[in-house]
């Protein structure tokens, strides 16, 4: 159990409905930080309304204990496999097929192939507009394409959860990305695995500015998963170069072609 929740069995006794408040709202956010999919039986342990009398101390204390037994008897919080918490089930007698994994992509339409951005998460900037394109794909038809113009708050990010990961193993998240001016307003491109530490790409790697405009690299970041889940981000920021809005520092990037393997 997170330690957010954990904590809602130690807090002193005859603690007043703020309190609980705040400590139920701290317990309730991790279970959907980083876009986690919640247990439908742990959601179910939080009352509808918490706005209880302040001087019912009794009251206030009785709903937290009864949250963190509720939790405790739910089993995971989290869901391991998908959103939904559902399991496969097979007949009795019948031997599922093992499903290979080390070695093989985990992520589905990693290439954008299908003309959509599938799993992916892509919050919208208005100073980077952003498109999935036929321009410039490093294989197959599709690519991720953003276009920085030279302004201020320019950044991209592109995020998604994936489940069914088994902690202690080791995992290699890669990306292609190209742009085609080192001179201009993209200055960086990080690969991220969130909420690991150290999950990321080294700073004097992410920089793009010696990279060749037009040419495509592989990032790759390799990291020992702690959890059945995690968050995995694509980066890329930029500031002005040269006069705002100038076109000599207007810069294309590109990305394409993102894995993720098991490597043990």
């Amino acid at each position: 159990m997170p330690s957010s929740c954990e904590k809602l069995s130690s807090l002193p006794a005859n603690f007043n409905s703020r309190l609980m408040s705040s400590s139920l709202r701290n317990c309730q956010l991790y279970l959907t930080q980083y876009g986690n999919a919640p247990n439908p039986s742990a959601s179910a342990c939080f009352p509808t309304s918490t706005a209880a009398n302040p001087v019912d101390l009794p009251a206030a204390t009785s709903t937290i204990y009864s949250v963190y037994s509720c939790l405790k008897s739910s089993g995971s919080v989290l869901c391991s496999f998908n959103a939904d918490c559902q399991t496969k089930t097979y007949e009795v007698g019948a031997v599922p097929s093992p499903t290979p994994s080390i070695g093989v992509d985990l992520l589905y339409d990693g290439g954008f192939e299908s003309g959509t951005y599938g799993n992916w998460s892509v919050p919208q900037s208005p100073n980077v507009p952003t498109e999935l394109s036929t321009q410039n794909p490093h294989t197959g038809g599709w690519g991720y394409h953003a276009k920085f113009a030279n302004i201020n708050g320019g950044s991209i990010s592109l995020t998604r959860v994936i489940l069914g990961i088994e902690p202690g193993r080791q995992y290699q998240f890669k990306a292609w990305v190209r742009h085609d001016n080192p001179s201009g307003s993209v200055t960086t491109f990080y690969l991220y695995a969130y909420p690991l530490v150290g999950a990321s790409t080294p700073a004097a790697e992410a920089s793009l500015g010696s990279l060749p405009a037009n040419t495509w690299t592989q990032k790759t970041i390799t990291f020992t998963a702690t959890s059945s889940w995690f968050q995995l981000q694509l980066s890329a920021g930029g500031q002005v170069s040269g006069n705002t809005g100038s076109a000599g520092g207007v810069d294309n990037i590109w990305i394409d072609d993102v894995t993720l393997t098991r490597l043990n």
